[in-house]
């Protein structure tokens, strides 16, 4: 547990790092990220956190594949649902 909370933090701050670097040579500059749409089941392996991420953007999404992820109605309902949640009042995308 201890490993993905530091592995989340350190991802976390490598990105607002990285959206610092970016704010001072363009402030007007929109700030897009792209999450995983499967966040829940890779979470350890890649430390995908829609709500931390959805919170330092400007704009957040993600990429559904059905030929990867699953063609069921649940499927494609359960990813935009978790989606839109975690962004909150940022905009969102889907591809």
């Amino acid at each position: 547990m201890y490993w993905l909370k530091f592995r989340h933090e350190k991802t976390y701050e490598t990105i607002q790092w990285k959206i610092d670097l970016i704010r001072a040579a363009d402030p007007k500059a929109l700030i897009t990220a792209h999450g995983m749409s499967d966040c829940f089941s890779s979470y350890s392996e890649q430390c995908s956190d829609h709500w931390t991420a959805a919170k330092k953007v400007d704009v957040y999404g993600i990429t559904w594949v059905p030929c990867r992820k699953g063609n069921e109605a649940w499927r494609h309902f359960y990813a935009f649902d978790l989606l839109k949640s975690a962004c909150g009042d940022t905009p969102f995308w889907h591809t």
